[in-house]
């Protein structure tokens, strides 16, 4: 079964609609909330359909196709919360590339990518902080956010059962793969005392994917996920952010997840 949108997101859809219908001088005398109520946007053809069963309340010269183009055109413009998000971080994921790898760059590196997630995971997690202690002030994570567990994918794996109060996240500025000493590193961070039973480890690339996700499926015996992303899922991440995909964030972690449990 399809899900349904917050009923946040749905006025706001709403409302874009009603904005649409006073250009033509109507009110929505079709139906059109219940086609909104979906996560996914209802296709031209099915937006047509159902203006089609009150097409008599259409002004002369407006065709239902017409209408439910307008519509959707409008929708699938930038909300505000978008608008400003890009105003705030313009630019920020095309300086990734310029951070050489390797030992010399590592804070630089560590400190673009701390910026990149605050952005990325903004209203989503929060309290985020760099290089913080842990083990009496004997260890420092790289960075750490709390989970919230509103919305998407932290939210998803809260509900499963999987403890994740803080997420930390390991950065390795390496030119190579990470290895059995880096991923030891990430596992020495997670246990159900602190409520951690995921974690992240971050990575310049991703050469042998296979060696990678082996080397995570290993920590699914002690129930802990530790899933690897690269620059490119970085960008990634960043770029559905700021096209407002805010699911396509959620729904990339997911498949994170799922290539470890198949």
């Amino acid at each position: 079964m399809p899900k349904n949108i917050s009923k946040e997101k749905l006025s706001q859809r709403i409302e874009i609609i009603s904005s649409t219908l006073r250009k033509f001088r109507m009110v929505d005398q079709f139906g059109l909330d219940n086609l909104f109520r979906r996560e996914i946007l209802p296709s031209e053809q099915e937006l047509t359909r159902q203006i089609n069963t009150n097409k008599e309340f259409l002004p002369t010269g407006v065709t239902s196709n017409y209408l439910a183009k307008a519509i959707l055109s409008n929708m699938s413009q930038p909300d505000c919360d978008t608008i400003a998000w890009n105003d705030a971080y313009s630019g920020l994921n095309e300086q990734l590339d310029k951070i050489p790898a390797g030992k010399k760059d590592a804070y630089k590196y560590h400190d673009h990518v701390y910026e990149l997630l605050k952005a990325t995971f903004e209203d989503v997690l929060s309290n985020p902080h760099k290089e913080q202690k842990t083990d009496n002030g004997l260890g420092k994570i790289d960075i750490t956010f709390d989970n919230d567990k509103k919305i998407g994918f932290f939210k998803y794996l809260h509900d499963r059962g999987v403890l994740c109060e803080y997420i930390p996240f390991e950065c390795k500025n390496y030119a190579s793969d990470i290895g059995n000493t880096q991923f030891d590193q990430i596992n020495s961070r997670l246990n159900k005392r602190e409520k951690k039973e995921f974690g992240v480890m971050v990575c310049r690339a991703i050469n042998d994917a296979k060696k990678c996700i082996d080397h995570c499926k290993t920590f699914l015996k002690n129930d802990k996920y530790i899933i690897v992303l690269s620059d490119e899922d970085i960008k990634k991440l960043f770029n559905y952010r700021k096209s407002g995909k805010i699911q396509s964030v959620h729904n990339h972690l997911k498949r994170k997840i799922r290539e470890l449990e198949f």
